[in-house]
């Protein structure tokens, strides 16, 4: 642990959330005593678990039906760990029985494609990773003969949207800026697993 504390980069990602989940989050802080983060998000309920709203700041209404992300197998890599989970709990919210395994790098991903028996439905990557980041995955992807027809989503918070035509043009089926709005997610997911 450094001396001088972090950057305050997981207090930023968790307000930019907690703004998709339209929550509020509140900071009261004593010197030599400790910091309280409280953070309030509103929960209603889903009618029959078919209609979600969307978690965006949008005030777009989306339909998606849970099963068609049913028994579904994900892979995922990103080195950050907080990313990782995220993602894990996104998915579950929208259907409990999607299986996704996360990788900390792209080389971890690829080699376990290389050695699985039933491919994934779904590859997202993030695309600043050490050992092998998303490009290098995606053009590993692409020229092998057995995998090159997944269809592979690529994360950033790095890269700006305008950007988006030359990521794509990688061969990456979409991008998605994190941190990713739950049902931009869904929606993504379900219309590539529809071509």
């Amino acid at each position: 642990k450094s001396n001088f504390g972090g950057t305050g980069l997981g207090l930023s990602i968790s307000k930019k959330l907690i703004d998709l989940m339209h929550g509020t989050i509140e900071v009261k802080s004593k010197i030599n005593k400790g910091t309280t983060f409280t953070i309030s998000i509103p929960i209603k309920e889903s009618v029959k678990n078919n209609i979600i709203k969307n978690s965006a700041s949008t005030v777009k209404k989306s339909t998606i039906k849970n099963t068609s992300l049913n028994d579904i197998e994900i892979y995922f890599a990103d080195d950050n760990e907080d990313n990782r989970k995220i993602l894990h709990e996104i998915l579950l919210h929208f259907n409990v029985t999607i299986q996704l395994k996360s990788f900390e790098n792209g080389k971890q991903l690829f080699d376990a494609l290389k050695s699985t028996k039933q491919l994934p439905n779904l590859i997202i990557t993030d695309i600043d990773m050490p050992v092998m980041n998303g490009f290098e995955l995606i053009a590993a992807i692409k020229k092998h003969k057995e995998l090159k027809q997944l269809k592979v989503i690529a994360t950033t918070s790095s890269l700006l949207l305008n950007e988006k035509e030359d990521v794509l043009a990688l061969g990456f089926d979409a991008l998605l800026q994190n941190p990713v709005p739950p049902t931009e997610l869904a929606e993504t997911i379900i219309s590539l697993l529809r071509k």
